[in-house]
């Protein structure tokens, strides 16, 4: 490969800065793309089939095999419930949009948005089309208003704007945002006397579990007085999406 590398741009509108990135990304594209292939062809077959199919153990097995691109707007809508809650609330969004959330939660927002993925081109710059900042600030003002138990937590940025990656329609993400925090993590994001029990109990497990297999690491946590909290906050809350990399966690 030429000296002069130019970064790269992956499907999902991620840099790939470095040639040696570049040629690790190539290697496992051409690795994985026969197994793609294969699983295409099976969720494809699977999809056939009525809709018993979205509560079956089969489907839990693909999902965690990984579902593939032109599949995984749909899966995502359909087995969180946000298909459902959408259809029985087609307005709600358009509505939200004519309300603002209190003042300190819209500053908020409006500070996270532009340190939200810089190294996208879709969430670079508000001046670069096609820009999703725009339809990003939208759905987070919205669910703010909506869910004032919430408002906006630190986080939600990355979560919305991957969702928005994948689904590439606001409204959409809206209501999968609302299906994730509300039905699916709904102790994991609310304010008040249990704030974020869901993260704490989450902390308490991987305390435990490395304890359990990595002793050394625990002795070493305790002897610096490290909680577990200060480390990985930002992992939970965050879902991992700014940890692991993107082909992880949208599979």
């Amino acid at each position: 490969m030429s000296s002069t590398y130019r970064p790269t741009i992956d499907h999902l509108g991620f840099t790939i800065e470095s040639e040696s990135d570049f040629r690790l990304y190539e290697q496992s594209q051409s690795e994985y793309f026969k197994i793609l292939a294969k699983r295409s062809q099976r969720w494809q077959s699977f999809l056939r089939f009525g809709e018993n199919k979205y509560n079956s153990a089969k489907l839990k097995r693909f999902i965690r095999k990984g579902i593939p691109n032109e599949y995984r707007p749909m899966i995502w809508m359909k087995v969180s419930g946000a298909k459902l809650m959408m259809k029985a609330n087609p307005d709600l969004y358009v509505q939200l949009q004519s309300k603002l959330p209190p003042g300190d939660v819209v500053e908020a927002i409006d500070i996270d948005i532009p340190r939200t993925f810089p190294q996208n081109i879709y969430y670079k710059d508000v001046s670069t089309e096609p820009s999703l900042r725009p339809s990003l600030r939208r759905v987070l003002l919205a669910f703010a208003v909506q869910n004032p138990q919430i408002g906006y937590c630190q986080g939600l940025n990355y979560v919305a704007a991957i969702m928005l990656l994948v689904l590439r329609d606001d409204h959409k993400t809206f209501w999968l945002l609302n299906a994730l925090t509300i039905h699916l993590l709904s102790d994991y994001y609310v304010r008040g006397p249990i704030a974020m029990k869901g993260l704490q109990v989450d902390l308490d497990v991987l305390s435990s579990l490395v304890k359990e297999h990595l002793p050394n690491v625990d002795h070493l946590m305790v002897l610096q007085k490290i909680d577990w909290g200060f480390v990985c906050t930002k992992w939970f809350v965050c879902l991992f999406i700014d940890t692991l990399p993107i082909e992880v966690h949208v599979l």
